[in-house]
C-alpha cells in the first residue's frame, strides 16, 4: 500500500474533504453511551474519571472502545500522584547500608 494511510472520515469531513473523494458511509462507529467508571479503580484514579469523562462525552470523543485507556491514564496518574508524595516525604535520594548515596 504506497502512500499515507487514509484518513478517518470524520477527519476528511471537518477538512473540506479537500481530495473531492467519495466519503466512507460504512465506517464503523462505536457506541458512545454506557460509558461507567471500572470498579477497580482507587479514589483518586476515580476523582479523575468524574472530572475528565463529562467533557469528553460533551465533544463526542468517548466511546465503549476508549474505556480501558482512560482508565490507565486515570490509574497512572494516581500512581504518579503517590509515588510524588513518597518522594516528597522521604526526598529523592537515599543512603546504603555502605554509606553510598543513592
Amino acid at each position: 500500500m504506497p502512500g499515507p494511510p487514509k484518513k478517518p472520515t470524520a477527519i476528511r469531513l471537518l477538512e473540506g474533504n479537500r481530495g473531492r473523494l467519495p466519503i466512507n458511509t460504512n465506517e464503523p462507529k462505536p457506541t458512545s453511551g454506557g460509558v461507567t467508571c471500572p470498579s477497580w479503580l482507587d479514589s483518586y484514579a476515580r476523582r479523575e474519571w468524574r472530572r475528565v469523562t463529562p467533557e469528553l462525552q460533551r465533544l463526542g470523543m468517548l466511546t465503549v472502545v476508549d474505556v480501558a485507556a482512560l482508565a490507565g491514564y486515570c490509574q497512572a496518574l494516581a500512581r504518579a500522584k503517590a509515588a510524588d508524595i513518597v518522594l516528597r516525604k522521604e526526598g529523592l535520594t537515599f543512603e546504603t547500608v555502605n554509606g553510598y548515596l543513592m
